[in-house]
């Protein structure tokens, strides 16, 4: 069973959304015709027998992730350290541990047009433990950007739909089930609020769908379950507003010093 970690703290969200709302009271142009660029780097930690991720399996990780963000997103396939980072000493990964900020110091390129995909021993015993940091906390730490996910998540593409879940982090989307039934939930109108994770896959989402709503969004990436599939427009359309505030280079033409690698 896999597990995200990825915790919102209330009281920077407020500071997050007052900043969204003052960028596009003063610059309303918004639009999404632009895409998004961004180039995914793959840093493996393994420890000679563990984590080996070949590049045939970190290349359809970045193809399911172009498929599931949509069009409006280019997602290219980048690899500066294409034999992984042999730290067996590292390998087993904790989430805010002094490993994790060693690792992440020492391979990191700038995280500003890099989505970093660290993958690492995150097994707890009972879980398969994916984290990833938010765009409002690269100003203040920006070592620690990034995504991290168990390198048996790569392995099996069943479960690549974690990883979606995680990258959904990074461009600053929440849980759908963020704040329960309490305004103002997800910070997206059209994700059907529930009131807490919903696990497996239910052929209904009713049992903790809140008042008024008709059922919970069971195939939504920002979900916990087995059959996330689906992002919304709302989900999208933060995205590039939450990009545009937070990681703005990911919207200029061209996000890379020639020559760049062709897009997915």
């Amino acid at each position: 069973m896999f597990e995200c970690l990825t915790t919102i703290n209330e009281e920077k969200m407020k500071i997050v959304e007052e900043r969204i709302s003052q960028h596009f009271q003063l610059y309303t142009n918004f639009s999404m015709n632009n895409p998004i660029r961004l180039y995914v780097r793959f840093v493996f930690v393994h420890d000679g027998m563990n984590g080996i991720i070949s590049s045939d399996k970190r290349r359809r990780v970045v193809n399911a992730l172009a498929k599931a963000f949509s069009s409006r997103f280019v997602f290219n396939h980048i690899d500066l350290n294409d034999q992984g980072l042999y730290c067996p000493d590292y390998f087993r990964l904790l989430k805010d541990s002094e490993e994790e900020r060693y690792i992440k110091a020492k391979t990191q390129r700038d995280p500003n047009v890099y989505l970093h995909i660290y993958s690492a021993d995150t097994f707890d015993g009972a879980k398969y433990r994916n984290w990833s940091s938010f765009p409002w906390e690269l100003e203040d730490d920006p070592v620690m950007d990034g995504v991290v996910v168990d390198y048996r998540n790569i392995e099996n593409e069943e479960s690549y739909h974690w990883i979606i879940h995680e990258v959904g982090h990074w461009f600053g989307l929440v849980h759908t089930f963020e704040n329960g039934c309490n305004p103002p939930g997800d910070y997206v109108d059209d994700t059907e609020a529930h009131s807490d994770e919903i696990r497996g896959c239910p052929p209904e989402g009713i049992h903790n769908a809140c008042p008024g709503e008709k059922r919970a969004p069971i195939n939504n990436y920002m979900n916990y379950t087995d059959c996330k599939d689906t992002f919304t427009l709302g989900q999208i359309e933060r995205i590039f507003r939450v990009t545009k505030v937070y990681r703005p280079k990911l919207l200029e033409p061209e996000v890379c010093i020639p020559p760049c690698p062709p897009p997915m």
